[in-house]
């Protein structure tokens, strides 16, 4: 009975060992998984504020595109593009044909003298 005793000793310090050792490992698994799951949180959260902060970017145009009605804003902004290119083009149209009237004055000017002669009207 004695050699029972001695191995039943034996077995139930082992088993106690082995229970430390387990509560042990528990200990620092649970200690492991709680700083996992509080990394876990902040790296949520901050990335929360990240998606927040984008949705009131998207939010903000939104509105943006709301107010300013960029399709209308741009077939208005062709239409002016067309005005102004006309204009230009009317602008060098009367250019040259004030240039050409400008050339007629001036060559008409020159010869008023040699006509006046030619008539005899001077000397």
């Amino acid at each position: 009975m004695e050699k029972n005793t001695k191995e039943g000793r034996t077995d139930h310090d082992l088993l106690i060992r082995l229970d430390e050792k387990f509560e042990g490992f528990i200990k620092q698994y649970s200690f492991d998984m709680k700083g996992l799951q509080d990394g876990i949180a902040l790296k949520l959260i901050e990335h929360q504020k990240i998606l927040d902060f984008h949705q009131k970017s998207i939010d903000e145009l939104n509105r943006i595109v709301d107010v300013v009605k960029p399709e209308e804003t741009y077939g208005d902004y062709i239409d002016f593009k067309k005005r102004v290119e006309t204009f230009f083009i009317t602008v060098n149209v009367y250019r040259v044909i004030a240039g050409i009237i400008g050339g007629l004055i001036f060559f008409i000017l020159t010869q008023v003298p040699s006509l006046l002669k030619l008539w005899g009207i001077i000397k």
